[in-house]
């Protein structure tokens, strides 16, 4: 009896723990998506890993959020058996949130954009892009929730070399750097339409352009 209500107990405290770290990452998530689409927006260019993403996205035909819940799935159906302890709630979270979230951000931005706005807003947009992902990425860690899935992979890599995180993680974004670099020299050898690695506002106004030009 007494054992069945320590477990009824310990039940009860961890649903309130998880509902409790819950509510603190969702602010993160809804942060760092947006910062992530209002880089990917500007044109102006994004990290290592959202680049390799957005030249896959353009090679596959694919919205660059896709792409990322691919990306992300992936990652974590590798750890959840390869090494467990790196997996919490909060790599469920942004593996499985972040993707369709960033869609949603890039469908609403090309609506309030419906043509792309100048170099110096776009530049401007991307600045504060990053400065709004380094706050939800700081929000996250203090949250200690679970390792996002691209740091799963530089953490292993880290292990794997046995250099520093810092080490790792240029080892990995130079690999994404080249990867995205095949993607979008490929995309651009096959005549793949832009609508994977571009926002919908950019694609928009490259069909408005086309339209100008064959019936000026």
């Amino acid at each position: 009896m007494k054992q069945n209500a320590k477990s009824a107990i310990f039940t009860c405290e961890n649903g309130k723990r998880l509902l409790r770290q819950l509510l603190l990452l969702l602010p993160a998530w809804i942060v760092l998506a947006l910062g992530i689409a209002m880089c990917v927006f500007s044109g102006v260019g994004s990290d290592t890993n959202t680049s390799f993403q957005q030249g896959l996205g353009r090679m596959l035909g694919l919205q660059t959020g896709t792409v990322t819940l691919i990306f992300n799935c992936t990652v974590l159906a590798i750890f959840i058996f390869a090494n467990r302890s790196l997996v919490g709630l909060g790599s469920l979270v942004i593996g499985f949130g972040l993707g369709p979230l960033l869609n949603l951000y890039l469908d609403l931005l090309g609506k309030i954009f419906p043509t792309m706005p100048p170099m110096w807003a776009r530049i401007a947009l991307c600045t504060l892009g990053v400065v709004i992902s380094c706050i939800a990425l700081g929000w996250y860690v203090q949250l200690d929730a679970g390792v996002q899935p691209m740091d799963m992979l530089i953490l292993t890599v880290a292990k794997l070399i046995r250099k520093s995180y810092g080490t790792a993680m240029y080892a990995v974004t130079s690999a994404s750097a080249r990867s995205s670099i095949c993607c979008w020299a490929a995309s651009c050898a096959m005549c793949s339409p832009p609508c994977g690695g571009r926002s919908s506002a950019a694609l928009a106004w490259d069909l408005r352009r086309r339209k100008q030009h064959e019936h000026p």
